[in-house]
């Protein structure tokens, strides 16, 4: 059974942590109203975790914390969720500026 868009919502009103895995959000409007979306939602710790680009983050600003993979390959994907539950430090610096 597919899970329409009205029990999705329903289900993240029982969830404290929401964790977003963006894939070029940038260009993605419907993907970054998403990101914005959720990351307002009120009592929820929100994690923006970009899979492709550190450019995400430029499509929602204001998320409260921010990760970057690089990619969506099983390595960076274990890694992440490594670093999610905190078995892994999350050692690395961007390379590039984002923003301002």
């Amino acid at each position: 059974m597919m899970t329409t868009e009205r029990q999705a919502w329903r289900q993240l009103g029982l969830k404290e942590k929401i964790v977003f895995a963006s894939y070029d959000a940038g260009f993605s409007k419907r993907q970054a109203d998403l990101i914005e979306r959720l990351s307002r939602l009120e009592g929820k710790r929100f994690v923006l975790a970009a899979t492709r680009t550190p450019y995400d983050l430029l499509a929602a600003p204001g998320v409260p914390v921010y990760l970057c993979a690089y990619e969506n390959k099983p390595a960076m994907m274990n890694a992440l969720a490594g670093v999610l539950s905190g078995r892994l430090p999350a050692k690395g610096r961007l390379p590039v500026t984002i923003g301002a």
